[in-house]
Formats: structure tokens, sequence, C-alpha cells
């Protein structure tokens, strides 16, 4: 990418958004008779087509899940304790699950029933704030809404976080 459009890009999101469009949601179901692997359990892509008839369904690549599993194992000391002193064993009375693949993202923690992503962002986050816009917007048109919280936050100011995320529930519900 030339050094002009880099620095569009970074002054004018939607240079960034033109030029990366966010990942695209799977339309339509998938009909009649298949040869694909993916029907008969084959490896790679998304998953197999009679999940789309599941009305709470949002596909995933498969790639994904390695990563998810291994994402689980080595969580920040951030994101251990927000999971284990806020989220884990429904004590917000709505069950969460820890670096669930959505689309082409691993959400850091997401809830099916309140339709709501917790992203907890480090230092890597630092100067990607236009991916995570794209990220935040694609997740939206699935109707996903996203909690951002920085490491600092959880570290020096947990209950201030947990009160925001039952103000978010309780606007929800």
């Amino acid at each position: 990418m030339s050094e002009e459009i880099a620095n569009s890009e970074l002054t004018n999101p939607d240079a960034f958004l033109n030029n990366n469009p966010p990942f695209p949601p799977l339309t339509g179901r998938p009909t009649g008779i298949s040869n694909s692997p993916l029907v008969k359990g084959g490896q790679g892509g998304f998953v197999k087509p009679e999940y789309f008839d599941k009305p709470d369904y949002i596909p995933y690549s498969k790639r994904l899940k390695p990563f998810s599993r291994a994402n689980r194992k080595s969580m920040t000391q951030a994101e251990k304790k927000i999971w284990y002193e806020v989220l884990r064993d429904k004590k917000l009375g709505y069950r969460f699950v820890r670096q669930k693949p959505i689309g082409k993202y691993i959400l850091d923690f997401y809830s099916s029933k309140l339709q709501l992503c917790i992203e907890i962002d480090g230092s890597t986050h630092i100067g990607k704030e236009i991916e995570d816009r794209v990220r935040d917007e694609f997740l939206r048109t699935l109707g996903i809404t996203t909690l951002r919280f920085w490491n600092s936050e959880i570290k020096n100011d947990l209950e201030n976080i947990k009160e925001r995320i039952i103000s978010y529930i309780s606007k929800k519900f």
C-alpha cells in the first residue's frame, strides 16, 4: 500500500472502510444436495449448512477454533480478573463465553442472550482504532453490541466496569 493511501486512511476512517470492507455476512441458506466436504463433515471453511437453520446461529470460520482454544488457555491478567470476578458462572445473570469466534473475528467475551461482546484492549490495540471500528461495525450488522475496556481500567477500577455492564444489561431488558 502506498504511503499516500496509508496516510489518508489514518486521517479518514471512511477511506479505510472503502478499501477494506468488513467481512460480509452469509446470506441465504444452502439448498439442494452438495458434494461439498463441509456437508460431509470436511475441514475448513464455514460450518455445515444444517446449522444455518438454527435461529440464533452466527456463522464463523472453523479455522479460528484452534486460536480461540489457545487464547482461552493463555488469558491476560485483565481477562482473568474480569472473567473470574464478574462474568463467569452467570454472576450477572447471563451466560458469557470466552474467546468466541464470530465471522472472521474472535471475541474476548460474548453473551448470545444479550448479543453483547466485551473486549479487553491492551497495548496491542494502540494505533488500531480503525480496525476496531471495522470489527465493531461488522458485529453491529449482526445485532451485537461491543463494550470496550482498557486493561488498566479492569486492574484499577473493576467495580466501575461491573456497574457499566450491569447498566447496559438493565437498559437492554
